[in-house]
């Protein structure tokens, strides 16, 4: 006896499972490229975002620096300022000690009429009302430790027989240090 079998119906099944198994397989790859595409997409957009946001990031950033900078450069101007004006202040209170020890020591019989100093030198002129308060004078000078040399400058007797005279003491830059 023989059986009939019907192999079409098979047939037709594989050729489904096929035609179903292939229309799988382009469907994921089609699936997997749009992922991608959407990926990339995203990506990109991100990457442009945290940019953005770097820029932003960096002109804040760079804007309360220089914000900061300026503050710091008035700052330091005011600091330059008061850092000057004491420097004034500690160089008049050195000229003051060294001016009241010229005038301690100053002869009774001599005055000043003008006291100037500029920089290191203190240019004194005056009179005096005889010749030898000169030499007492000038002898103060010399023993002041704070003066390294002292020139005398000009010496003539006026109309009342007072005699002028002019001296320049200059400090040794040690200020009364050594001599």
């Amino acid at each position: 006896m023989s059986y009939s079998v019907n192999l079409l119906a098979w047939r037709a099944q594989r050729r489904r499972r096929g035609v179903r198994q292939w229309a799988l397989l382009f469907s994921g790859l089609w699936l997997v490229a749009l992922m991608l595409l959407v990926s990339g997409l995203q990506s990109r957009h991100q990457r442009q975002a945290e940019q953005l946001i770097h820029t932003k990031s960096d002109s804040n950033l760079l804007q309360a620096l220089t914000q900061r900078n300026n503050q710091l450069n008035v700052e330091n101007q005011r600091w330059q300022v008061l850092r000057q004006h004491e420097e004034r202040r500690e160089e008049t209170r050195r000229w003051q000690d060294i001016l009241q020890k010229v005038a301690a020591q100053m002869p009774a019989q001599a005055w000043f009429s003008t006291v100037q100093w500029r920089g290191e030198v203190l240019s004194i002129a005056g009179q005096a009302l005889h010749f030898s308060a000169l030499a007492e004078l000038e002898q103060a000078a010399r023993a002041l430790p704070e003066f390294s040399s002292v020139t005398a400058g000009s010496m003539q007797r006026n109309e009342r027989g007072h005699w002028q005279f002019s001296y320049q003491l200059r400090t040794g830059g040690d200020h009364g240090e050594s001599r």
